[in-house]
């Protein structure tokens, strides 16, 4: 399972696949990523936009890079077990959650 400190910069790798394969996905996809409560609609983030371009993605394995700035992870609104939801549209919608972990940081 992915963690997370609070406070600091999170990148966060994740290959998505579809029917348990990867998939090509499109250079003008539009794909958003946020953190969720176990529940799946307690809010715990701010919405990020994936950058299609950032270093390690592979847009051809469906390989995206979600992340959340110090900023970011600072405001979530918990700690301990969470999911991570990311929807593609491309065009179509589809939407996946993998859990994570949200550790608090100790050092200011």
């Amino acid at each position: 399972m992915f963690e997370i400190t609070k406070g600091d910069d999170a990148t966060i790798p994740v290959r998505l696949k579809r029917g348990g394969v990867t998939f090509v996905i499109s250079g003008s996809a539009l794909i958003q990523a946020v953190l969720t409560g176990t529940n799946k609609t307690t809010i715990l983030s701010a919405e990020v936009s994936v950058n299609l371009t950032e270093t390690g993605t592979d847009l051809a394995n469906s390989l995206i890079i979600v992340k959340f700035s110090e900023a970011q992870t600072t405001a979530i609104l918990a700690t301990g077990t969470c999911l991570l939801e990311v929807q593609v549209a491309d065009p179509l919608k589809d939407t996946w959650r993998a859990a994570l972990t949200v550790e608090p940081g100790n050092i200011a």
